[in-house]
């Protein structure tokens, strides 16, 4: 005989507690329980439903006590019930799945914290090198990429105060022999022998001096 109650899941569970990596799969596993046990108490609006509920389930099972089921539904991926009262501590970490609206951001996000200076500084050192294409001798002023055309010697001389992680590309495109000057890599001259060849210089504080790489 099926009995007209109202089913689970009338109750919304909240996203809140759904996207919760711990404590979603308990609540979701609590809803399924809770469909299971109204089906095996007798749940259900027709006679369809009962017939289905014999087909799927264990005659006789017309309990809610658990020590009479399979399963207890609160021992699902080793969850601490106790962890629930977690849920009245304030958020501390900036999440998006735990933040609610921009109200809470304040608690967690002080502008003043913020070294402008600092983040100009690497915005700038990220820019997109400028193009520049020289036969005579030349004095990086910046993220360049240098294009040797000369077909003599030329000095390329290295930024003398440059900003932290400041690239420059020398291209030897001619004939011409080029030579590179300024801190780099413990010398303080280096010659790009070859025509065609390219070296890629960056600058660091840390090491205050050029880097080939």
């Amino acid at each position: 005989m099926v009995i007209k109650v109202n089913p689970p899941g009338l109750v919304k569970i909240p996203e809140k507690l759904l996207r919760d990596p711990e404590l979603g799969p308990f609540f979701r596993f609590q809803r399924e329980w809770e469909e299971k046990m109204w089906l095996r108490t007798g749940g259900g609006s027709d006679s369809i439903s009962d017939i289905e509920t014999s087909e799927i389930f264990e005659p006789g099972i017309q309990t809610t006590d658990l020590d009479e089921l399979d399963q207890d539904p609160f021992d699902v991926q080793g969850i601490d019930l106790d962890e629930l009262d977690e849920l009245e501590e304030p958020i501390q970490t900036f999440d998006p799945d735990e933040v609610d609206s921009v109200e809470a951001l304040p608690e967690m996000f002080d502008p003043e914290d913020l070294d402008i200076e600092s983040i100009l500084e690497q915005i700038q050192s990220i820019e997109e090198p400028e193009s520049v294409s020289t036969s005579v001798d030349f004095t990086t002023t910046g993220s360049q990429t240098i294009i040797c055309t000369n077909t003599t010697a030329i000095t390329i001389a290295l930024n003398a105060t440059p900003a932290d992680f400041e690239e420059v590309h020398i291209k030897r495109q001619n004939i011409g022999p080029v030579d590179v000057s300024g801190a780099i890599d413990g010398d303080t001259l280096k010659t790009i022998n070859k025509r065609y060849d390219a070296p890629h210089l960056i600058f660091t504080v840390d090491a205050n001096e050029w880097s080939i790489i």
